[in-house]
């Protein structure tokens, strides 16, 4: 069975890979897809941690709580770090 190529509407063979005219790649044998790797709990826990950072910092020193504030932040940044360390073993 013949098709269409998409780039220069020459008749191509159904089997081809590519054109034999202009070279462009046929079918779904050479075209590459792009996979998200990281899972939704990294992305969840990623947004917590720069909630925690952006959000309840600041809320803490205002409040009059520098010392929880400084605590926040150092638990939201090391949480975060760990979370890129996991993502990275998990998905390579």
């Amino acid at each position: 069975m013949l098709i269409r190529c998409g780039e220069c509407a020459a008749r191509v063979s159904d089997h081809a890979s590519n054109c034999p005219k202009c070279g462009y790649p046929l079918g779904g044998r050479q075209r590459t897809q792009t996979i998200e790797k990281t899972g939704k709990p990294y992305k969840a826990v990623t947004v917590v941690c720069w909630v925690v950072i952006l959000v309840l910092t600041p809320i803490l020193f205002i409040s009059g709580h520098p010392g929880l504030g400084v605590a926040a932040f150092i638990l939201g940044g090391v949480t975060e770090m760990f979370v890129k360390i996991g993502a990275w073993w998990d998905h390579g």
